[in-house]
This record gives structure tokens, C-alpha cells and sequence, in this order.
């Protein structure tokens, strides 16, 4: 640190040679001043300067010992990649470089949680093997200063407890689907890069989702539409849910590029009570606009997050959306109902409490400021049942 002392005032009493000054003290620390002082005195002299020495411990006092911040230049994963089993939970480690880097702050994320998730300490959970084989999700950590990052491998495998019993085909609404049986009481639907087969066989129309399928006198719980499942076909036209309460999760691009959510009939499209996500780009690109007579969209009370573009293109979402449950809205992906948020916006956010329904509002406003106008009738914050 540089110290400074800058004179702000001088006034001289004649005929007593009294001097007046008022001086500012301060230090500098990369070329930025620090906290100063500002010193007054008489003087019964003409030498109208004080010593930086006698000063300098007067502003010692008043600033405070200044630390230096060291700038992080890298960051590094203690461990390999990873291959674990559906269910299981590893840790990784990261080391922020310098050892002695002031700001040690890292973020976690996995490209694809439907195969593997990470929490902000590093424990990564396998979700979801493939049914042929196993799955790859990408593990990154990123420093809060600098933004730097290293990646790790996650491969998760089957449960070696968990047995395919067997192969099915099954009829939901208007779609003939295939599906593998596992022995977790798990329907485990295919998709075309399982075994090189169809994700569905055929058919045009309606996709109508089951709670289970009973193959051999045992129930088969659907609790996932996997990633890429409709891998872009146009034949899927609309998607119900026929008294559905074990589905966990749409995974990542399981509807894009398809006419997935379209109902001419529909008022009201809600996902069901147990679906916690719906993945990256799970419907983008839908013709939602062509859903001429909805009016609300309902998240259920176990509802946690929406991926990123998850609904993009999408056309006009509705006219509300309803989050049953006190949903964190940071959980809301960039751009998750891009880009048709703006003039053709959901007008009202219902929630349990003001609050959560403001918070969500205010997060979505944020991912497109250009798109609202301060006190524009959209994303009006409303209590559910008001």
C-alpha cells in the first residue's frame, strides 16, 4: 500500500503566524483509495506541512489493517471420473488454486439430471441408467471468482439388483409404445438409441400416460418419460395423464420438436402430484399456441424444478400458471418459457403465498427485461383461491 497525504485547506492568521490546514490521509492499494482521514491542525509557524510520519499512524488507526485479496487461477477435482449405481451417492472434492485464494466459492452442475445429479458440496447421485446400457452425465464445478472450471465423467450403470423381466408393447391412447419391465416394479419406456429401436411403434394422435401397466399379474410403475424419448416425430399430437401418480420426471428433450401438448379441448393442462421436473428442452419447440382454450397451467405440490428452455418456442404459454407448492423460483431454468414470455406473457402467478407467487414473478421478469414494462398487466402476483 502507497500512503497519501493530499492538502485540502490553508489559512494563515497574520500577525501571529497561526497556519491553519486540513489535510486528507488515505492509502492507496492497487491504485484504489482505501478508507481516509481527514486531519485538522494549528500551527504556530509558517511551515504549513505535516510529515506523512506523523500522520500516517493517525490513519493507521482509523482504516484498520488492510487484507489483500488473492485472485483464484484455477480450480481442480481431487478425483476421477466416476462409474456408480442407480441410487448410489459419491462425493468429489474440489481444490480452489491458490491454496490461500481469498474467494473459495464453487457451484456444482450436471449437464443431465436425469442421469446423475450434483448438490452444491459435491455428492453426486446416479438417477438413471439406460435399459440397454449404461449412461453419461458431465459433472462441472466452476469458481465464483474467475469463473473457472474442470469437468468430471459420471457413468451410471443398473442396479445389479434390478432385473429386466421382461419386453412389452402397450397402447396409450393413440401411440403403440415399448417398454421394458424391470424388477423395481419399474415400466421403463425405450427410445430409438435403446437398442437401436423405436421409441414408440406407431400410431398418431394422443399419447395417454398410465399410472402402471400389470404384466403377469404385477403392477409396472411409469415414473420417467425418458431423454429424447419422441427423439423430434410429429406423430405424438397431445399428452395426457390418465390418473398418473408415480411419474417423477420428463427428462431432458423428451417432447421437442413434436406437437406434444396439443388438446383443442384442454382448459386447464396439469402435471401430476409426484412429477418433481421437467428436464431441458422437454417441450420445446411444442405447438403450445395451438392449445386455443387453456387458461392455467398447474405445477403439483412436489414440483421442483423446470430445465432450461423447457418450454421454449412454445408458442403462448396461458394465461396463469399455478405452483400448488412453495416452489424456489432460482430453480426456474434460463429462459424456460422463452421466447413468447413477453407481449403474449402469462398474465397471473398464483402460489400458496404472495410471496413465493412475487418471487416467481420477479425471477421471470428478470430472464427477460426487455419484455416488460414497469407495472405491465402480466405476471400479476395472485394467492391461489384469490
Amino acid at each position: 500500500m502507497n500512503f497519501k497525504v493530499k492538502l485540502i485547506e490553508s489559512l494563515n492568521f497574520w500577525p501571529n503566524h497561526h497556519i491553519y490546514t486540513k489535510y486528507e490521509a488515505f492509502y492507496l492499494l492497487r491504485g484504489q483509495k482505501m478508507k481516509s482521514k481527514i486531519i485538522k491542525s494549528i500551527l504556530f509557524s509558517t511551515i504549513g506541512v505535516l510529515s506523512t510520519s506523523a500522520i500516517a499512524p493517525m490513519v493507521l488507526s482509523s482504516c484498520g489493517k488492510q487484507t489483500q485479496k488473492i485472485p483464484v487461477t484455477g480450480v481442480k477435482i481431487t478425483e476421477n471420473d466416476l462409474e456408480i449405481v442407480e441410487n448410489e451417492t459419491k462425493k468429489f472434492n474440489a481444490t480452489v488454486l491458490p491454496e490461500n485464494a481469498t474467494n473459495k466459492k464453487v457451484t456444482w452442475k450436471s449437464n443431465d439430471e436425469s442421469v446423475a445429479t450434483v448438490d452444491q458440496n459435491g455428492n453426486v447421485t446416479a438417477v438413471c441408467a439406460g435399459v440397454f446400457g449404461p449412461r453419461e452425465a458431465t459433472i462441472t464445478v466452476t469458481t465464483d471468482d474467475g469463473g473457472f472450471h474442470t469437468t468430471r465423467k459420471v457413468t451410471v450403470t443398473a442396479n445389479p439388483s434390478i432385473e429386466v423381466l421382461g419386453q412389452d408393447y402397450g397402447t396409450w391412447g393413440n401411440i403403440k409404445v415399448i417398454y421394458k419391465l424391470l424388477s423395481n416394479h419399474e415400466c421403463r419406456l425405450l427410445t430409438k438409441k435403446d437398442d437401436g429401436q423405436n421409441g414408440y411403434v406407431e400410431g398418431a394422435g394422443v399419447l395417454r400416460i398410465p399410472d402402471h401397466v400389470v404384466w403377469n399379474n404385477q403392477r409396472y410403475y411409469v415414473k420417467r418419460i425418458p431423454s429424447n424419448w419422441s427423439d423430434g416425430e410429429n406423430d405424438v399430437r397431445g399428452v395426457e395423464f390418465d390418473n398418473v401418480s408415480h411419474l417423477e420426471e420428463i427428462c431432458d428433450f423428451a417432447f421437442t420438436d413434436t406437437n406434444a401438448i396439443q388438446n383443442y379441448d384442454l382448459k386447464t393442462l396439469t402435471f401430476p402430484e409426484g412429477l418433481a421436473r421437467i428436464g431441458l428442452q422437454a417441450f420445446y419447440n411444442t405447438d403450445l399456441s395451438s392449445i386455443i382454450n387453456i387458461t392455467n397451467v398447474v405445477f403439483p405440490t412436489s414440483f421442483t424444478w423446470i430445465g432450461e428452455q423447457a418450454f421454449a418456442h412454445a408458442g403462448r404459454f396461458s394465461e396463469a400458471m399455478t405452483f400448488k407448492g412453495n416452489f424456489n423460483p432460482g430453480n426456474i431454468g434460463d429462459y424456460a418459457f422463452s421466447p413468447y414470455m413477453g407481449k403474449n406473457a402469462v398474465k397471473y402467478i398464483y402460489a400458496p403465498t404472495i410471496e413465493v407467487a412475487t418471487n416467481i414473478a420477479n425471477h421471470i421478469r428478470e430472464c427477460y427485461p426487455d419484455d416488460f414494462e414497469t407495472g405491465s398487466d402480466y405476471l400479476i402476483p395472485r394467492v391461489i383461491g384469490s
